[in-house]
């Protein structure tokens, strides 16, 4: 009996295949924060120029969509806003949904931490705002939520010397809070309810969850279905990025076959192809290594090929854009007093200090009473630096900004000076913080000193 062919290298694209979400959505948010930075930067130099009045109003131009009496008329800020921003609701919607059913969070204990971190650095942001700004309170979702793109720039522009423990941590309390955004936005940023109109939402809500159950595994009729959905919310007085969210977790998560009979049929295939291969002038082995490839794509939940389709999209073009679009504070008439004003100050401290404190000492809270025993070579400045990082707020801060406050006004340039600030000195001292911790092969030699379970030492 012949000996089996040997591993064919071909086989690890199934490997990468299932292992690509993850990696491809930290790889591609981490890139994209630097191109959402230098639309920030441009942003501000565009608007403090001599063309400044010229940026104001291009993205006040009037845009109308549609035919007839269905069409809607709304400013390109707004288009933007409202319209792009639900393709970026849509790929969070999705990245919670495969995160939750088949990545890291799944599962109650692994998603108990993360959760719990970003609800803290929800709760303390959003108090700690309001008791500086009691007057503006209508912007306390502002320093709530973590940019994902921003966050995951910075702490991979540290390296080697942090954790992957401590990456995923952050990635999945990102994934969360940006979930209690997404609450926080339906319930406090809508405008005047619409009943008829919501209940068209409900019905059409109904349908997708509907598709879901009845096994839909193609993504193009819940797209289909997510545009009258994104124009009844809108009708009904909810903010209609929560149609991308709606859509996102719809998809499905899962594969239509299990891994185990995708590897084995992988390896037939393989095994087919080498054996053709073997036979002069024969091009069936080209077909059948073709075959592969395309069974391995098919094989694949409909969920990540949306994300892995959209993801570049969203990090190199929506989130620039939208930054491009928001990001321009008149800097004329202010000075330090701007920073000190009620709105910019809650803001700051919200992002620099509520966040930090919110996420470690939940963190610090739960290493104590055991629920997450620290890895080796993982310290406690590992998790002080990634919890001010997570104090990065800019895309979901503006975002929020901008339902909270009018646009243009002069609350509106003090939220977005503070979020510019509260960010910028999250990002530095998180960087610093993070770059002078113990490496994780230096800490791993060097374990805490008290030996009981969960504890461990800066």
């Amino acid at each position: 009996m012949s000996a089996p062919p040997p591993p064919d290298p071909r086989l690890g694209v199934l490997q990468r295949l299932l292992q690509a979400p993850a990696a491809l959505f930290v790889k591609v948010a981490s890139q994209g924060g630097l191109l959402l930075l230098l639309a920030m930067v441009a942003a501000m130099i565009w608007r403090n120029s001599s063309a400044g009045d010229a940026y104001v109003a291009l993205w006040n131009t009037p845009i109308r969509l549609g035919v007839g009496d269905g069409g809607l008329t709304m400013s390109l800020l707004m288009w933007i806003n409202d319209g792009a921003m639900a393709v970026f609701f849509l790929v969070v919607g999705a990245e919670i949904k495969r995160e939750i059913v088949v990545g890291e969070l799944r599962g109650v204990r692994r998603a108990m931490v993360p959760a719990l971190a970003a609800l803290g650095g929800m709760l303390v942001p959003a108090g700690l705002y309001v008791l500086l700004a009691p007057e503006f309170r209508q912007g306390f979702g502002t320093p709530m939520a973590t940019d994902i793109a921003f966050s995951l720039a910075a702490i991979r522009a540290v390296g080697p010397r942090v954790p992957d423990f401590v990456v995923k941590v952050l990635m999945g309390l990102a994934i969360i809070d940006d979930l209690g955004a997404i609450v926080v936005i339906a319930l406090f940023y809508g405008g005047e309810v619409h009943w008829e109109a919501l209940g068209v939402a409900g019905g059409l809500t109904a349908l997708v969850i509907g598709m879901n159950l009845a096994g839909v595994w193609r993504v193009t009729p819940y797209i289909i279905v997510g545009v009258p959905l994104w124009m009844a919310l809108h009708h009904g007085g909810i903010h209609p990025t929560i149609a991308g969210v709606i859509i996102g977790m719809a998809i499905p998560a899962r594969g239509i076959v299990g891994v185990d009979e995708v590897v084995a049929e992988a390896r037939a295939l393989v095994a087919y192809a080498s054996a053709e291969a073997e036979r002069p002038n024969d091009g069936d082995a080209e077909v059948a290594l073709s075959g592969l490839e395309l069974r391995l794509e098919q094989h694949r939940p409909p969920l990540e090929r949306l994300v892995h389709a959209l993801n570049p999209w969203i990090s190199w073009l929506v989130l620039p854009v939208f930054a491009l679009a928001n990001g321009g504070v008149h800097l004329e008439g202010m000075g330090l007093h701007t920073l000190v004003a009620p709105v910019s100050l809650g803001i700051i401290v919200g992002l620099f200090v509520g966040k930090q404190v919110g996420i470690f000492a939940t963190v610090y809270a739960s290493i104590r009473a055991g629920l997450l025993p620290l890895p080796p070579g993982v310290r406690l400045a590992h998790v002080w630096g990634m919890s001010i990082l997570a104090g990065i707020g800019f895309t979901m801060s503006l975002f929020v900004a901008a339902l909270a406050f009018e646009e243009g006004s002069l609350l509106h340039n003090e939220a977005k000076a503070g979020i510019l600030v509260g960010s910028t000195v999250s990002a530095i001292v998180g960087f610093l913080i993070l770059r002078f911790a113990p490496s994780p092969a230096a800490a791993a030699v060097d374990p805490p000193a008290t030996t009981t379970p969960g504890e461990a030492t800066a």
